[in-house]
């Protein structure tokens, strides 16, 4: 912190450049780095911030503000801004919405065509905001990355893609999450509130609008100048934050204590016939574990539903007229038994325009979901379509809900109550079908559709899911084998992470407050891990040699990414039994890193608990690199 009262002024010719600062006693510096979307909310946060920091950004010779453009400009600019703002304790910066923006190829000069080339495409970006990145971290000040605002429908000029935010947003968060860097989201509370915040077709904020964008830069400064400053340690192991684990145990309900975890011995990945398993005896074998799963976890679907056949009813594809590479159709699937319609539930597809096979992702949502062109108009980093289109994949989405009701009460609602009636099954038998296996089966009738439809590649199906989702997205792809890859977004405790370790969530604890999502008999384990037939990575292992992509999260503790990644590694046996490396090491990768070793991927990302745009793109790089080398 700066102790002196100065004031400097520099004369930049060449640069055509004038720096202009004032420094208080006991203040703090912080300079913000960014296009004119933070030229319009600086002035407010100079205003919110006077009485703790002295704000700065770049100047020009004209006495306006500097707008810092995109990683181009950043790259070649970075060290005279650094230069003439001096030493500084925090740095907000952000590039993206320049970069993002559309450019005549021959005069270089701002275009409205989207089959322009970018400014910086996103290879380029990532490169020189990596540049940027090192060159601030020599400052020596704590760092925050800003993401990009939100690009509104209705043809803004230049031409930029109404996705192309979450992308760039989620290739920084990539780069800066490696570099222990702090990101404050300006895109989803700007998302949130455009009507209100944003000017009509325009990428700027009104007077409201950049005000409030400058209260969350306000409040984030305070929290980040209030705190002991952490390094990240690039290149460390992850562990869980001493300070957030403290708080957690301070609840004294749960564990989060590495220490306090029991000692315990997983049953063998194999299961335990006690005979040597080959690679020939090993479907049965996996047989054997599919049944324990299915008969102590998560329930069976009544037999009479196998016999069901299912017809798709779909509108035609539409061409979106917010982004033209995307078109969008809505289909229902009709589930039937003995020539009678048992029950139907809906699902959006989205598709790029151009020719195929393309593979296909499909997103067990367990939000609300919004209609097509609400969710291409306003892309969130739970469902970044644009983005997901433009690496060339279909995205098929249904809600959990439409298939079977997320709550213990259905009246008569859902598939299983279908089946109740038209079956006489009974909830009270112990290996009832939960919700997840509701779902599961959900997913499968999706993967019906897609691999009949001549524009997907059925051997490039990846199912992909949040929480419970995400457990639903494992134990579909272990009883589905269509599914080539099963991705698993912080799914803890009945999803990836080992049971026996009873940290964060426990069995006792998950089947007394979602009982619905499992098999009645799962409640016996409460407490009784121990006594568990298996663990979950046995459920990983079931889905040898194919796929299989984990994503943790670091303040997410409730989901235990330690065991989340252990059961990865315990599953190791099993692809090497059937000829595929795996990711096998026990210490886990640095936060932000994500360690890819064949058929296997893992991650754990900063921050809490959620689906982001940074999740995507790494489940993204890992199936682009599965399906080019199948």
């Amino acid at each position: 912190m700066n102790k002196t009262i100065c004031l400097a002024l520099f004369l930049i010719g060449q640069a055509g450049i004038v720096w202009a600062t004032q420094e208080s006693e006991n203040k703090s510096k912080i300079l913000i780095l960014g296009d004119s979307i933070s030229i319009a909310y600086t002035p407010f946060v100079k205003q919110q911030l006077v009485d703790v920091a002295d704000v700065s950004r770049p100047i020009l010779k004209n006495g306006r503000d500097e707008n810092c453009d995109g990683t181009t400009k950043g790259v070649k600019n970075l060290d005279q801004w650094l230069i003439e703002a001096g030493p500084v304790d925090l740095i907000f910066f952000n590039f993206g919405l320049h970069d993002l923006k559309r450019n005549n190829p021959d005069t270089k000069a701002n275009s409205n065509n989207p089959a322009d080339p970018r400014q910086a495409e996103p290879e380029v970006y990532r490169e020189q905001l990596s540049k940027i990145v090192s060159r601030l971290k020599q400052t020596g000040a704590r760092l925050v990355f800003v993401t990009t605002t939100p690009v509104p429908k209705g043809g803004v000029k230049p031409w930029r893609d109404v996705g192309g935010p979450l992308h760039y947003n989620a290739i920084a968060r990539m780069v800066v999450d490696s570099q222990g860097i702090e990101v404050l989201d300006l895109y989803t509370p700007a998302l949130q509130n455009l009507a209100e915040w944003q000017q009509p077709v325009n990428v700027h904020f009104n007077n409201e609008g950049s005000e409030e964008l400058a209260k969350l830069v306000s409040a984030r400064a305070r929290e980040s100048l209030g705190r002991e400053k952490t390094t990240g340690e690039p290149g460390r192991s992850w562990t869980a934050d001493a300070g957030l684990v403290e708080r957690l145990s301070q609840k004294g309900e749960f564990n989060y204590l590495e220490s306090e975890t029991p000692d315990y011995d997983l049953p063998d990945v194999f299961g335990s016939s006690g005979q040597p398993v080959t690679a020939d005896s090993w479907p049965a074998d996996r047989a054997k574990i599919l049944n324990l799963f299915s008969s102590q976890m998560y329930g069976r679907a009544p037999a009479l539903l196998g016999k069901a056949t299912t017809r798709f009813e779909s509108g035609p594809a539409t061409a979106s007229d917010v982004d033209p590479r995307i078109k969008t159709s809505s289909v229902r699937a009709i589930i039937e038994h003995d020539g009678q319609e048992l029950f139907q539930f809906p699902f959006l597809l989205f598709q790029p325009v151009s020719d195929g096979p393309h593979p296909a992702i499909i997103l067990i949502h367990n939000r609300e979901l919004p209609n097509a062109n609400e969710t291409i108009e306003k892309p969130s980093g739970f469902l970044p379509v644009s983005m997901l289109i433009e690496q060339g994949f279909s995205v098929a989405v249904f809600y959990t809900s439409d298939v079977e009701p997320d709550r213990a009460e259905v009246n008569g609602a859902g598939i299983r109550a279908a089946c109740d009636q038209a079956f006489g099954d009974r909830r009270e038998r112990p290996d009832h079908w939960g919700c997840l296996t509701a779902w599961a089966w959900g997913a499968s009738r999706v993967a019906d559709y897609l691999t009949s439809d001549k524009s997907i590649n059925a051997n490039q199906i990846a199912v992909i899911g949040h929480s419970r989702g995400g457990k639903t997205a494992l134990w579909a792809a272990a009883q589905d084998t269509r599914f080539a890859v099963a991705i698993s977004n912080e799914s803890g405790c009945g999803g990836a992470a080992l049971s026996r370790r009873k940290y964060g969530e426990t069995i006792g604890r998950i089947t007394t407050s979602f009982p619905f999502w499992f098999a009645p008999r799962c409640s016996n384990y409460a407490n009784l891990e121990q006594d568990l037939p298996f663990d979950q990575h046995q459920l990983i292992g079931l889905l040898a040699p194919r796929g299989v992509c984990i994503g943790s999260a670091s303040e997410d503790l409730w989901a235990d990414p330690h065991g989340e990644y252990l059961s990865m590694v315990h599953a190791a046996p099993v692809y090497k039994l059937l000829g595929k490396p795996s990711i096998s090491r026990q210490e886990m990768p640095p936060p932000g890193e994500q360690v890819m070793v064949g058929p296997t991927s893992y991650h754990v990302r900063p921050g809490s608990h959620d689906l982001t745009e940074g999740d995507w793109l790494r489940y993204l790089i890992f199936l682009r690199q599965q399906f080019q080398s199948n």
